[in-house]
């Protein structure tokens, strides 16, 4: 047993995937700004609602997303970053990592006006990138997760509306995550549904509120949900011990 304990580090790391007060429904929306974006907002004017978009750099080179951007940002929604999609960063080196992710810190801020807090990364079959969370961490960038995939499983609203009218807002929360391209009358639904049974609509600053992120310099591994976080376990081996006791 005592051998185990030298050789193994275990770090706890939490990403957050509910609110920090009940009652409350963050809707994010991932790797825009699309052409569905500006309808969004538009449906969140009308509706009167505030929500998160994690978007991602490629449209920054657009005038007109550029506008996108800033418009969210103006309506009192929450900008974070998406990271880029097409990168593999499991392949990539921990520098050359740090300066993409950087990059694409800088460039979102430079064109919102403000520094982001928090972003979206993927989560593989349970694996989370260390380089990526202690980048976000050293930025004062909080890696946010959710407790409820619209796109997964084909959802519907009615399934929604399931999970919804069987949970409590005197107990409950969600961070729900959707995609740019759903689908308007849907998402109208979903909104309805929440507030329906109680539940106000809150962008992630709301959601969040003073939520501090765990610390960085983890080593990398796996999740797994517990009460509506994800905690990851991070093991670091003790290579020279090993050798020593072999």
């Amino acid at each position: 047993m005592h051998i185990l304990l030298y050789l193994l580090k275990i770090i706890s790391v939490t990403l957050p995937s509910t609110c920090s007060n009940a009652g409350l429904i963050a809707l994010t929306f991932d790797e825009g700004p699309t052409s569905n974006t500006e309808n969004i907002l538009d449906l969140c004017q009308e509706k009167d609602i505030l929500v998160t978009f994690h978007f991602t750099v490629h449209m920054l080179s657009s005038g007109k997303y550029r506008n996108v951007y800033k418009r969210a940002i103006e309506e009192g929604h929450t900008v974070g970053l998406r990271t880029t999609p097409t990168r593999n960063y499991d392949e990539m080196e921990p520098d050359v990592i740090n300066s993409d992710i950087n990059k694409q810190i800088e460039a979102i801020n430079k064109v919102t006006g403000s520094d982001i807090k928090f972003a979206r990364s993927p989560v593989s079959d349970g694996d989370v990138n260390p380089e990526i969370y202690n980048t976000f961490v050293q930025n004062n960038i909080i890696q946010t997760y959710y407790n409820y995939g619209y796109p997964e499983d084909n959802k519907t609203p009615e399934d929604f509306e399931f999970t919804i009218s069987t949970a409590s807002p005197q107990i409950d929360s969600f961070i729900v995550t959707l995609y740019e391209n759903v689908d308007l009358d849907e998402l109208e639904e979903l909104i309805d549904i929440g507030q329906k049974n109680g539940y106000e609509f809150v962008n992630m600053d709301q959601c969040l509120g003073d939520y501090e992120p765990d610390p960085a310099d983890v080593q990398g591994g796996r999740y797994k949900k517990k009460n509506g976080e994800v905690c990851e376990i991070f093991m670091l081996p003790f290579i020279t011990l090993i050798y020593y006791i072999i």
